[in-house]
């Protein structure tokens, strides 16, 4: 097992992420792989495009439309993004406060709830 490990987070490193990054990575491929309900097909299929397969529900990904989503990969590649100001960004009613004086077509609807979250879809 600790052989695949190094290999993975090996890969991971090789496709542009940090060693920290890469070991970060680690726990939530193992999480996703042992508990996400999709199968074992689909979890291929997304982790071949850099997804966990826990999104492909969440942000309705097939064929057609997974390059329009940053992949799971991607992000940890580029962690942090906005630097200090990710804290408004991470903030919903923050950026909600900071949007308000703008054109209210730039807030997005919710239109699906899932578990106990939302999301758009």
């Amino acid at each position: 097992m600790r052989i695949l490990f190094v290999l993975i987070v090996l890969y991971l490193r090789l496709i542009g992420l940090d060693k920290k990054r890469a070991k970060e990575f680690m726990p939530l491929l193992y999480k996703d792989l042992l508990y996400s309900p999709n199968s074992f097909r689909q979890k291929i299929w997304a982790y071949k495009r850099g997804f966990l397969s826990s999104r492909i529900e969440l942000y309705c990904l097939n064929n057609k439309n997974y390059k329009e989503y940053l992949t799971d990969i991607d992000y940890l590649r580029h962690h942090p993004y906005n630097n200090h100001f990710s804290f408004w960004i991470n903030d919903k009613l923050t950026l909600k406060y900071l949007l308000s004086g703008l054109d209210p077509d730039l807030m997005p609807e919710i239109t699906k709830i899932h578990k106990s979250f939302f999301y758009i879809c």
